[in-house]
C-alpha cells in the first residue's frame, strides 16, 4: 500500500467517524473551517443572540475590538456566525466581524490548534514544531511533527508526529462537534490513532 493510499484511506475513515460525532447538532450551512475574528464597525457593543436572528433573545455581548473570537459555524443565510460564549453558544452578525487572517495554509496547522476528547480524557495541542499529547493516565509526550497533509483553505488535515516511543496520527475535518460535557460547540472533529490502541474521537479548537 502506498503512502498516498494510506493517507486517502485515513481521511475517508475520519470523515465517516466525524459524521457520527456531529449527529443531532443544529443544521448549519456547509461548514467552513473555523477561523479567528475581531469585532469591527460597532461603537458600543456587538450583541450575541440565542438564534441567528435580530429578534432572538440576547445571551451576551462583545466589545469593540474584541479579538481571537472563534467562529465555529455559519447559518444557512451566511449572515450569522456561531461562537462560544461562557459555557454555551450564541450567534453574532458577521457584518461586524473581520478575519484575523487565514489559518489554513496548505500542508500546515493553525498555530493554536488543540484537540480533546472524553471517555477517556485525552488532548493534543500544537506547540511550535511539536504536538503535546496528554491524558489522565499518562505523562505528557512531546512528539515532533513529521508530516501535515491538507489543501489550502480546507480544514481537513492528517498529521503524523513521532517520538522515541512511536507515532501518533491525528485526523481533523470541519464538522459541528460537541465535547459531550458542555453546551459549547466546536467546528472541527478529530480522530486520534496511536499504535494498535482503539482510535479516540473528539473535537478541536483554534482559539487561544
Amino acid at each position: 500500500m502506498t503512502p498516498r493510499t494510506r493517507r486517502d484511506g485515513t481521511m475517508r475513515q475520519l470523515m465517516l467517524t466525524i459524521g457520527l460525532v456531529a449527529a443531532g447538532l443544529p443544521a448549519l450551512a456547509e461548514t467552513p473551517p473555523p477561523g479567528l475574528y475581531r469585532v469591527a464597525g460597532v461603537e458600543t457593543k456587538l450583541n450575541v443572540r440565542a438564534e441567528p436572528s435580530r429578534e432572538a433573545a440576547l445571551v451576551g455581548a462583545l466589545a469593540p475590538g474584541d479579538a481571537d473570537i472563534e467562529v465555529v459555524g455559519v447559518d444557512p443565510s451566511g449572515g450569522w456566525g456561531r461562537i462560544n460564549i461562557g459555557e454555551g453558544t450564541g450567534w453574532v452578525s458577521l457584518d461586524f466581524l473581520e478575519s484575523q487572517g487565514d489559518l489554513w495554509a496548505a500542508d500546515a496547522l493553525p498555530g493554536r490548534l488543540r484537540c480533546f476528547g472524553t471517555e477517556p480524557f485525552w488532548g493534543v495541542a500544537r506547540d511550535g514544531d511539536t504536538l503535546v499529547r496528554s491524558g489522565v493516565d499518562a505523562t505528557d509526550r512531546a512528539l515532533t511533527i513529521d508530516t501535515v497533509t491538507g489543501a489550502e483553505g480546507s480544514g481537513s488535515r492528517v498529521v503524523v508526529a513521532r517520538d522515541k516511543d512511536g507515532a501518533i496520527t491525528l485526523g481533523i475535518a470541519p464538522e459541528q462537534c460537541s465535547d459531550g460535557m458542555s453546551d459549547r460547540a466546536f467546528g472541527l472533529g478529530a480522530r486520534l490513532s496511536e499504535g494498535d490502541a482503539p482510535a479516540l474521537i473528539g473535537c478541536c479548537s483554534v482559539a487561544p
